[in-house]
């Protein structure tokens, strides 16, 4: 299938630079790692997905050339292995909202939600919503990706800040840190 690995070296490739990926600072190691994945095994979707999120940042956070150009192709590249894989769809939103698609993105990750719960969805759903200006259905994303993997990462600690609910950002900081 293309959410597997045909290659062992591939699949170790793969998971090294989801662990860079989680640290901003190694956020150019996890592509570059990336990189290498696809480059064994070339019908991985979620290592396409995985490198278009690094491009993406990349080209927003640090201003890198063709980096949004790239992140484009390689979220085209994964959507082409498997287009229906959660994790792609949950970046991709990302990218149409720096675009100014919110609305684009929010819709279909409500469309995909419907027909697949996955908590990617969701967790997609709370950046969408948040940049489509729903700050209450971005929490409400939030509660129900948690509610089906309670350690699934999101991004509402932005929309408790554009909420102005500080306290609940610190409660929220609070549990992650004991949890993790």
């Amino acid at each position: 299938t293309p959410d597997a690995p045909h290659d062992a070296q591939a699949y170790e490739l793969y998971l090294r630079a989801n662990q860079l990926a989680r640290d901003w600072d190694h956020i150019a190691e996890a592509r570059d790692v990336y990189q290498q994945c696809v480059a064994l095994d070339s019908q991985f979707a979620p290592a396409w997905a995985g490198l278009g999120r690094c491009q993406r940042v990349l080209g927003k956070y640090f201003e890198l050339a063709d980096a949004a150009r790239d992140a484009e192709r390689s979220f085209e590249r994964a959507q082409t292995l498997n287009p229906e894989l959660p994790v792609l769809h949950k970046y991709y939103a990302q990218l149409e909202c720096d675009a100014g698609r919110a609305v684009d993105a929010m819709r279909r990750l409500l469309r995909r939600a419907a027909a697949a719960v996955d908590p990617e969805h969701f967790a997609g759903l709370v950046h969408a919503c948040r940049y489509a200006g729903l700050l209450e259905a971005s929490v409400a994303a939030h509660e129900e990706a948690r509610r089906l993997d309670p350690t699934i990462p999101t991004s509402v600690t932005n929309t408790y800040q554009m909420l102005g609910d500080y306290e609940q950002i610190l409660r929220f900081t609070e549990a992650e840190d004991a949890d993790g």
